[in-house]
């Protein structure tokens, strides 16, 4: 594989003027084309590997900077079915603290009350108020959460999606509202560092009573995000957020070009590089090919002007037509000129062969039309741009 560097395309050379009109126009095509992308079904192939703001792309290169994936983890990692890792350690504790025991339902219902950023304030007054009057220990705690991670069913594809993503260059982080110390036993099976996990943190006097609770929801996750990451939303970095809830998760899901993946069914925010991928509650291993379709397009929009992406749409629909009017001469024109175009994206040497191989008869339109299209997303009756 090569490696082809665009470091020094940043946004401001990409943009035409500085008028600001003009820059969220084009902020608004980046945005579409990506989505585009990663909602088309086509494998992301390319000879080459491209280093963009030092991080890799399409493949690995020694000494560029790490990605970044940030997880939610309930409604992510667990088996769809089973309990969310908060409510086996709810669970847990109550087995350890008869206060907790007599006032279960009651902790039940404050948490299901928390359903937009603005309920988290309130929610932690209430929960701070009970697990004071029921003298929680340190002790319970600590066994309630070591119980729940150990109970947790992950989800299908957990550990391979995870070493995946590791070997495209992403450093994963989990921001959740779960107990910290919960999620860190969990962290410390499947491989992500304590250091990278973050959760709701649970304080305690140095005799071991109960001090407070500090529930990371809402704006708190976006918080978080911006004092580790700083500015998410620029193009100098890459994180791609993996989530299950966006009306609670709201502030953390802003994240302008970077996409957001969702594993719920329905997509729930307008703007931003937004997709759903419910089936990936099932099997983690589909957040892959949405991840490599997301690189894809990144170097596009890096690569690429509005103008030359409407250019190669314009050859695909020509090309289309050479096919139905079966013009073996127009239909290797629009070829060759949509190689042109898309060269550093394609495997051009294969489609040259078959263009050969179409010219004396060994392979049919059909077949090197359908080849394009396995390569460049644009030819795939599924693209909406």
């Amino acid at each position: 594989m090569k490696g082809r560097s665009v470091e020094n395309m940043n946004s401001s050379t990409l943009l035409p003027t500085n008028d600001s009109k003009n820059i969220i126009l084009i902020v608004s095509w980046r945005e579409k084309l990506l989505k585009s992308y990663m909602q088309t079904n086509f494998e992301p192939i390319s000879d080459y590997i491209f280093l963009i703001n030092q991080r890799s792309y399409l493949g690995k290169l020694e000494g560029a900077l790490w990605k970044i994936s940030i997880f939610d983890f309930d409604g992510v990692f667990e088996r769809p079915g089973t309990k969310k890792l908060y409510e086996l350690f709810f669970e847990e504790l109550k087995k350890e603290n008869e206060g907790v025991k007599r006032r279960f339902e009651e902790i039940l219902e404050i948490d299901e009350s928390i359903r937009k950023p603005e309920d988290v304030i309130r929610a932690e007054r209430e929960f701070n108020r009970i697990f004071r009057e029921c003298d929680l220990r340190e002790e319970e705690y600590e066994k309630a959460c070591m119980r729940a991670a150990y109970k947790l069913r992950l989800t299908k594809g957990v550990f391979e999606s995870l070493k995946k993503l590791e070997e495209m260059m992403y450093t994963h982080f989990i921001i959740s509202g779960s107990p910290t110390l919960a999620l860190r036993e969990i962290g410390r099976m499947i491989g992500i560092p304590s250091s990278n996990i973050f959760g709701t943190d649970y304080i305690f006097t140095p005799s071991g009573h109960f001090m407070e609770m500090r529930l990371l929801l809402g704006e708190r996750k976006r918080e978080l995000r911006d004092t580790i990451f700083e500015d998410v939303e620029s193009r100098s970095g890459c994180y791609v957020v993996f989530n299950d809830d966006a009306d609670l998760d709201l502030p953390l899901l802003k994240m302008g070009i970077n996409p957001v993946i969702l594993l719920d069914e329905e997509e729930k925010i307008e703007g931003d590089v937004i997709v759903t991928c419910p089936e990936a509650r099932e099997d983690m291993r589909r957040l892959i090919p949405l991840v490599k379709r997301f690189e894809y397009g990144w170097v596009c929009v890096n690569l690429r002007t509005l103008e030359k992406e409407m250019r190669i749409i314009g050859i695909g629909k020509k090309l289309k037509e050479a096919l139905e009017r079966k013009s073996v001469v127009d239909f290797i024109k629009y070829s060759k000129m949509l190689m042109e175009e898309t060269c550093e994206l394609l495997r051009k040497r294969r489609i040259e062969k078959m263009l050969s191989e179409l010219i004396i008869g060994r392979v049919s339109m059909d077949e090197v039309y359908q080849e394009l299209s396995s390569m460049i997303p644009e030819l795939k009756p599924s693209f909406r741009f």
